[in-house]
């Protein structure tokens, strides 16, 4: 695998300082490493995270999915959201006017600040085309080894803690014995 360098591409222009964009490394669709160049489906992966900005109760959460769901049901969006331990990490795939729409208005959103994108970049194939927006969140024992992961990708993102995050959202959301997907 290559390795991974800021993201300052003139085709991707909502892309902040900090945020990764990798040369290819293969295409298996597991891969977070994509090519710099637009892919040919026109297709662009976002990763980010943010802090809540207060505790949110399930039925806030609720609210928050079923809006979410239905703005990237109508534009083409798909992908995950991890609420743990006051944080959020989110995977979100789409064309990139659609991606820029979406990521605008989670920026507007007073529910959660802090919100840092960690990397952008085009894809192939959507890895969660299944889900307009996938959430999953514990529902066991504090779970040590993912806080420390979420940790170290929001105080240095590499190209190998991205992979990791997006596999990472997508084995949780195809669901795991100790958290929760819906």
């Amino acid at each position: 695998m290559t390795c991974a360098r800021l993201c300052h591409e003139p085709w991707a222009p909502r892309e902040r300082e900090g945020m990764l964009s990798v040369t290819p490394s293969g295409d298996d669709r597991g891969d977070a490493a994509r090519s710099t160049v637009p892919s040919m489906s026109g297709l662009q992966c976002l990763l980010y995270m943010s802090r809540a900005t207060g505790e949110m109760a399930p039925a806030d959460i609720d609210r928050l999915l079923e809006g979410a769901r239905q703005r990237n049901r109508s534009r083409g969006v798909t992908g995950a959201l991890l609420h743990y331990d006051g944080r959020f990490l989110q995977v979100l795939e789409g064309e990139p006017e659609a991606i820029d729409q979406c990521f605008e208005r989670i920026q507007g959103d007073r529910r959660h600040e802090r919100i840092t994108p960690l990397y952008r970049a085009p894809i192939e194939v959507a890895r969660f085309p299944e889900w307009s927006m996938r959430y999953v969140s514990s529902s066991g024992p504090a779970d040590r080894a993912v806080s420390a992961f979420l940790d170290q990708l929001q105080a240095q993102p590499t190209e190998a803690t991205v992979k990791q995050a997006i596999t990472l959202l997508h084995r949780l959301a195809a669901g795991s014995a100790h958290w929760q997907a819906r």
